[in-house]
């Protein structure tokens, strides 16, 4: 069956996008629309490549794991980059009380691996071997590429809302806290994120970081230690991110539009075929 990977669909949505507003403009008012259609393709573009993952390393403190490494997470991570062939990408420790990672980098950046405080604190060797094995998966298959490019048109989109939501003045007039674009902008952005961010993704990601340690079930049992760990150590992330971590980082079942992971028991059964363990 033909599929398309994520990376080609964020390519072909930036080239479709950015000649649609070519094409529009022009068709709109001529040569003075392909130029306006020219500069606003070209502030989404900058958008995307240049502002592209800073929010996110301003938002998470963090700093760089190099020189003395008393998780030995450094000598793992060069042992999978040299059996999957890959380059090596930075360790970030960043602050935090919850227990999860996520992986950032655009294409002409380093990517770079974020791993909790607490996770490095909490979790065996065995388990820092999954959650990092994971998180090179993600960076070779070029899903952090694509999940980085959606979360900043996400974030983008959001900040839109907002911005329509103040210039109406909708909860002045309203006389309480209602803000109508946002939450249409919302939507929009969790069906957008799923159509890159879908449960296939993750799927394939879980598969190949078990066929490397051809050990199923301890990759299983740290999914299901991570999930419980989201529950009650909940991650408060700015909207359009959670798809960047490797598991749900807040289980807020009512805000469905902050969900993109498959259900944790879902991903027991692809790997496993039963659930739970």
């Amino acid at each position: 069956m033909f599929s398309i990977s994520s990376s080609t669909k964020v390519w072909l949505f930036i080239l479709l996008s950015s000649l649609s507003l070519l094409i529009l403009g022009y068709s709109l008012f001529e040569r003075l629309g392909l130029v306006i259609g020219f500069f606003i393709s070209l502030v989404i573009n900058l958008m995307i490549f240049v502002y592209g993952d800073f929010k996110l390393h301003n938002y998470f403190r963090s700093r760089e794991l190099s020189g003395q490494d008393a998780y030995g997470v450094n000598q793992i991570l060069e042992t999978f980059c040299k059996e999957l062939n890959t380059e090596k990408p930075k360790i970030q420790i960043y602050e935090s009380n919850s227990i999860n990672a996520f992986t950032l980098g655009l294409f002409w950046n380093q990517p770079a691996i974020y791993l909790s405080e607490k996770l490095v604190n909490t979790l065996s060797k065995d388990e820092l071997k999954c959650v990092l094995l994971l998180c090179l998966n993600q960076i070779q298959r070029m899903d952090t590429f694509a999940f980085g490019v959606v979360s900043v048109l996400a974030n983008i989109t959001i900040s839109l809302g907002n911005i329509l939501d103040h210039v109406f003045l909708f909860s002045y007039y309203l006389k309480k806290n209602h803000w109508p674009f946002s939450q249409l902008f919302n939507f929009i952005c969790w069906f957008f994120i799923k159509s890159i961010a879908n449960y296939e993704t993750y799927f394939k990601n879980d598969k190949s970081s078990c066929n490397v340690l051809k050990d199923k079930r301890i990759y299983c049992e740290l999914l299901w230690k991570l999930n419980g760990y989201s529950e009650t150590l909940p991650e408060i992330v700015p909207p359009g991110t959670g798809h960047l971590f490797i598991v749900q980082p807040i289980q807020n079942k009512i805000r469905w539009f902050h969900l993109f992971h498959p259900p944790v028991p879902k991903r027991i059964i692809k790997l496993l075929g039963h659930s739970p363990l």
